[in-house]
C-alpha cells in the first residue's frame, strides 16, 4: 500500500506541476494566433486528455467562451460516474447497501452509493454539505489516476461561488480515490469554501493521507484550517514550511508566476 501512495503522491505533484506549466489568468486576452490555434486544437483534439488540456489554457487565458468550461464539467460528471460505479460495486463485493439522497435544490445532481470510512468501519457514514444534504462517504478503495485529469481541470478553473464546481470537488472529496480526493480539497482551498473543511478533515483520516490534506487546508488561510493542519502533520517545522509555500504562492494551490 505504501508504494501504491508513493505512486499517488508523484502523479498529483505531477498534476501541480502541469497547473504551474499554464499561462497566468487574464482578465481578456486579446485574439491572437495562439488563441486561434488552440481552439483549433479543442474542436480537433488528438484525445479527450488533450482537449480537456486545451480546455484549461483557453479558460485561463481569459476566453469566456462558456462551451470549455462546460466541457470541463462533462467530463469531471464522466470521471465521477465513473468512482461512484467503482464504490457501487466495491459496496457490493463486500456486502454494504446502496443508499440514495435527495437532489441538491441548486444543483441537479443525485449523489447515491455508501459506504465505510474504512473496511471495518460502520456501513453509513455521512458527512455534512450545503443544502442540508448528506453525501455518503465512499469505502476506500486503491488509488486510481484514470479520472484524475478532469478533477485537475475542474480545481484549476473553478470560480468562487461556482455551485457545479462545488458540487463536482466535493464529491472528489468524498470519494473513495485518495487521488481525486486530495486534488479535490486543493480546488475546494482555492475556491475558499470554508463549508467543506470538515469533509477535508474526514478525509485526511479516511485515507491516512494528513501530509496530501494538510496542504489542502494551509491554502485556506483560516485559522480553524491551519489548527487542523498543525495537528494532522505533528511536525511543526514541516507545517511552518507549508506555509511558506503557501504564502509564496498567494494561497492559490496552483499559483502562476
Amino acid at each position: 500500500m505504501t508504494n501504491v501512495w508513493f505512486r499517488a503522491v508523484a502523479i498529483l505533484l505531477l498534476g501541480s506541476l502541469f497547473a504551474c506549466s499554464t499561462p497566468a489568468p487574464v482578465a481578456s486576452e486579446p485574439r491572437t494566433d495562439r488563441l486561434a490555434v488552440l481552439e483549433h486544437r479543442f474542436n480537433h483534439p488528438d484525445s479527450d486528455s488533450d482537449k480537456i488540456r486545451v480546455a484549461i489554457e483557453l479558460i485561463l487565458s481569459g476566453v469566456a467562451d462558456p462551451a470549455y468550461r462546460e466541457f470541463i464539467h462533462d467530463e469531471a460528471e464522466k470521471a465521477l460516474a465513473s468512482e461512484e460505479d467503482a464504490a457501487a460495486e466495491w459496496n457490493r463485493q463486500h456486502g454494504f447497501s446502496q443508499k440514495q439522497t435527495h437532489e441538491r435544490p441548486s444543483v441537479a445532481q443525485t449523489v447515491s452509493y455508501a459506504g465505510p470510512r474504512n473496511a471495518i468501519a460502520s456501513k453509513s457514514a455521512y458527512v455534512a454539505v450545503p443544502y442540508g444534504v448528506a453525501v455518503p462517504v465512499q469505502p476506500v478503495r486503491e488509488p486510481d489516476p484514470t479520472n484524475l485529469l478532469p478533477i485537475v481541470a475542474v480545481s484549476m478553473t473553478a470560480t468562487a461561488g461556482d455551485p457545479t464546481a462545488s458540487n463536482q470537488l466535493r464529491r472528489a472529496v468524498c470519494g473513495s480515490n485518495g487521488l481525486l480526493a486530495a486534488e479535490g480539497a486543493l480546488g475546494l482551498a482555492r475556491m475558499k469554501e470554508r463549508d467543506a473543511i470538515p469533509e477535508i478533515i474526514d478525509a485526511a483520516r479516511r485515507f491516512k493521507q494528513p501530509l496530501a490534506f494538510a496542504r489542502a487546508l494551509i491554502y485556506y488561510n483560516d485559522a480553524k484550517a491551519d489548527a487542523e493542519a498543525k495537528s494532522l502533520l505533528n511536525d511543526p517545522a514541516l507545517y511552518e514550511e507549508m506555509r511558506q509555500t503557501a504564502r509564496d504562492r498567494k494561497y492559490d494551490p496552483y499559483h502562476r508566476q
